[in-house]
């Protein structure tokens, strides 16, 4: 099961946690909110600073929710030179740009064409490409395959020749088995 984690220091956090006790001493006010989404629950902690630190969490020099705020800000710049009004919706979820410019969340899928031409840019301007050129894997090869079976069998068909004591035919069998090796090292 995969899981999302989202982590936020109450001084770059909004007001939504500004009066939230930790979860841990419960006596100092929280400044470190960690949420957990998996495909069962959402589970959100609390820490103060104390707590937090005894956890091993402590705040980046440039944490990511300054990441996060930066990005939200070059979408809001970008919205401004962008055709897609802020108020141009989802035909789906109905969810409005300016919702994503908050949150930097998409509503549904369906967001992803509608706004197909607003997100290009922003992806441009943020990761220099509007396209993901990732790795591409490769099918295994087929050939290693039967190789790797082929050896098998003689290997057990050189071990059955050495118990009924035919040593020239297990002799036969393991020159077979270095000639295959040595051709797969030098055609692999």
């Amino acid at each position: 099961m995969e899981s999302c984690w989202k982590m936020e220091w109450s001084q770059m956090a909004s007001s939504k946690h500004s009066a939230t006790m930790c979860d841990v001493c419960k006596a100092n006010k929280a400044v470190v909110h960690v949420t957990q989404i998996t495909e069962v629950m959402i589970k959100t902690s609390h820490f103060c600073k104390d707590c937090a630190a005894n956890k091993g969490i402590t705040q980046p020099e440039k944490s990511i929710k300054a990441s996060l705020y930066d990005f939200l800000n070059e979408i809001g710049e970008e919205s401004s030179r962008s055709p897609i009004s802020t108020q141009h919706a989802c035909s789906f979820c109905n969810m409005k740009v300016k919702e994503f410019q908050r949150t930097g969340r998409l509503g549904c899928s369906q967001c992803y064409t509608d706004f197909y031409t607003y997100l290009k840019k922003v992806l441009k301007r943020i990761h220099g490409s509007s396209l993901h050129v990732g790795k591409v894997y490769l099918p295994p090869d087929p050939s290693a395959h039967q190789l790797a079976k082929r050896l098998e069998f003689l290997r057990s068909g050189m071990s059955r020749a050495v118990k009924k004591e035919e040593f020239e035919k297990a002799a036969l069998i393991r020159d077979e088995i270095t000639k295959m090796q040595l051709a797969d090292e030098i055609g692999g």
